[in-house]
Formats: structure tokens, sequence, C-alpha cells
């Protein structure tokens, strides 16, 4: 006898009332669970009406039965939907069973679930509030991860390059004091464009306050020397006492040469432009200024005033104690009087320059036995 026919004949019964004993209510029970709403209909034990075995359960019975949590979802068939019930969290589709139910996962609600890596219900050593895990790095503030600041790297940063001071975030997502860099702090910072540092503000040394380097200052004395003034060394102290006599600030040789040296071997080779006292420029700079012509002629003093003239001796009034090639070497004629001694043991006499020149006898001019008597200037250029 079929399921189905059993039914039809308990429904005919009752409805015809044959039951009126108090057996119909019995026999109503036996047709619901014929129906399907106890489990042991299914099951395909014998009633007093159906002989097993009856239909096996299936996923779209509309019936609640076997391993199914819900109307046919859960257990072996497919995931439940949201609300439905479940008796673990692989019976929902949303994959998060809760309290026999099946919910949307949240972050926050300390249930791993989906594509969280964590959740501890907010901040936690290993956790961020957004349950991804708490990386030094990842640009989210965790303290409770011990992170003073997180700045999306493990870099320490310096501070901006013109700031005295900074608080920076380090590797380690701690807070300190940045090391930083600026114009006056007597540190050569090239990458930010600085050309010196003298660690001061001045601007009117060789180092600008904003750390560019100044042209290099070069002039003719205002007053005379005998050929005896010390060798280089005492020509160096005649053009420094008369720079600061001027209020020039910085450090000033002579352009001389002698037995023991010469520009080429004591000089700085300048890469900013040589230029007078008051800013006509000489030379672009040492290579311009070794080329064999000036731009301008050294003649102006320490003072802005124009160099004095002396007697006419070796074809000029206007004579430089030099002893130096265009090339900023020792001149091969060696007339240093004996360096700069004022003596002329081998009789070379001295080699002059002329200050009123721009060509080749600015530096290397006449030559001539003036070593005794003879008075002439000096160049003085700075370093």
């Amino acid at each position: 006898m079929s399921k189905r026919f059993c039914i039809l004949f308990l429904v005919f019964l009752t409805s015809c009332n044959l039951f009126d004993d108090g057996n119909r209510l019995q026999l109503e029970r036996d047709a619901s669970d014929w129906a399907g709403t106890d489990t042991s209909a299914d099951l395909g034990n014998d009633s007093d009406v159906c002989v097993a075995p009856c239909d096996a359960p299936e996923c779209n019975d509309q019936i609640k039965n076997g391993s199914e949590t819900d109307l046919d979802c859960g257990g072996n068939c497919s995931p439940c939907g949201l609300n439905l019930k479940c008796g673990e969290s692989r019976d929902c589709a949303s994959a998060l069973c809760f309290d026999g139910f099946c919910v949307t996962p949240i972050c926050g609600d300390t249930i791993v679930s989906g594509t969280e890596h964590c959740d501890d219900g907010g901040d936690s050593m290993n956790c961020n509030a957004d349950c991804t895990p708490a990386l030094c790095g990842d640009g989210k503030i965790n303290s409770q991860a011990e992170e003073d600041c997180d700045d999306g790297n493990t870099t320490t940063e310096t501070c901006d390059y013109g700031m005295l001071s900074c608080t920076i975030c380090d590797a380690t997502c701690s807070k300190l004091f940045g090391l930083t860099s600026f114009c006056g702090d007597g540190a050569i910072d090239i990458s930010n464009g600085e050309e010196c540092d003298d660690g001061n503000s001045l601007d009117d040394d060789r180092c600008s306050n904003s750390c560019q380097t100044n042209p290099r200052r070069v002039f003719t004395t205002s007053q005379f020397t005998t050929s005896d003034f010390g060798g280089l060394a005492g020509g160096d102290a005649f053009c420094q006492n008369l720079a600061e006599a001027a209020g020039l600030k910085g450090t000033y040789i002579a352009w001389l040469s002698d037995s023991t040296g010469s520009p080429s071997t004591r000089f700085i080779r300048s890469t900013v432009p040589y230029v007078l006292v008051d800013g006509t420029r000489v030379a672009d700079d040492w290579d311009d200024l070794t080329d064999g012509v000036l731009q301008h002629p050294i003649n102006l003093t320490e003072n802005a005033t124009t160099p004095p003239e002396s007697y006419n001796y070796c074809f000029t009034t206007r004579r430089v104690w030099s002893d130096t090639d265009i090339t900023g070497t020792a001149n091969s004629s060696s007339a240093h009087c004996s360096n700069w001694t004022g003596m002329d043991i081998d009789g070379k006499g001295a080699k002059f320059a002329n200050w009123d020149e721009e060509g080749r006898s600015w530096s290397d001019g006449c030559q001539g036995n003036d070593c005794v008597a003879g008075r002439a200037l000096l160049y003085c250029f700075e370093q």
C-alpha cells in the first residue's frame, strides 16, 4: 500500500466521522507522521495503517528530514540562508552559525570567519580592530600592539630639510626626535643643494646664509712692498692684514711663486667666480683664471680704489711681484729675488706682473734686476 493511499484513506475515514470513539485523534496523528513530520515514518517504520518502506528523505521534498537543520538545507543538503537553523557553520551559506542560526559574519564578533585573519573584538597585541594582523608598517596605529605611530612603512625617516627639530615614526613604530639638516648646522648637505655650511648665518663670508659659496674676491694691494717680505708666508701675511683692515672676511694669500711653491700648489682651485671687491668678474673659476686671458684686469685694491703706480721700471709703472706663469705654476725663469728675501744671489732678479693687463702679462710680465731697492704691489686671492 502506498503512502499516498494511506493518507487519502485516513482523510476519508476522518471526514466520514467513522472514529467517534476516540480513535480519530490517533489516526490523525498517524496521518501526520506519514506526511513526514515524524521522522520515524520516513525512516521506514511500519504503522497501523501504512506498511514500510516509505519514501527516503530528499533535499527538495519540502520536508525537514534526514540530516537537514532547516527545511531542505543544512547537513548533507545545500547550506542554509541567513536566519535559518543550523548546527554548525558549514550548515550556513554565510559560513557562520551562531546560537543555532545562520548569521552574517561581522568583524568584531570575536569569531574568525570569511576573509578575516583574526577577530579579537578590537585591537589586541596580534590583531587590529579591522581583523587584519597587527603589523608595524600597516598604516594602522594599534596601541595594544605597543605602537606609538604607524606611517605605513618600516623606515626611520629624517626631518624635512630646513626643520630645526621634528618628531618622526621609526622602523619599530615608536616616536622619537628625527635627525635634522638645515643651512647653518655646519654640515654640507649636497643632496639639498648646499655648496657650503660654515655653521653661521653670516652672509659676507665665504659661505652665504643660504649655504651657497660666495664668489672669491681678489685685489691688488693698496700698499707697496719691497722684495724682502719674507717668502710666500710673508706675502700671505701682507695680503691678510690689508684684507682685515678693509673689513674683508675670509682667508687671503698672495699670487706668488718661488722655489717652495706656487698658486697651483697652494690655492684652492675655485669652482666659483673670482671677482673684484666691487663684484666685477675676473674669471669664472680656476680653469678660466689660468687659461691665459682674464675677463677683467685686477685693477682694484682691497678698498675698491685704483692701485697706486710706482716709478717706471721694466716698461711699466704698474708692477706686481709675481714670478708666476699664467697657468699658476712657477715661472721657468726662477726670478723671485732668492725666495723673496730681497737678495739676488743667482742674478735672475724678479719677474713682474702688470695689474692693468688682461692678457699674459697680467701674471707673466717683464723681468728685471730690481730686488734690492725695488718695490711693487701684490695680488691677493681669497681662498
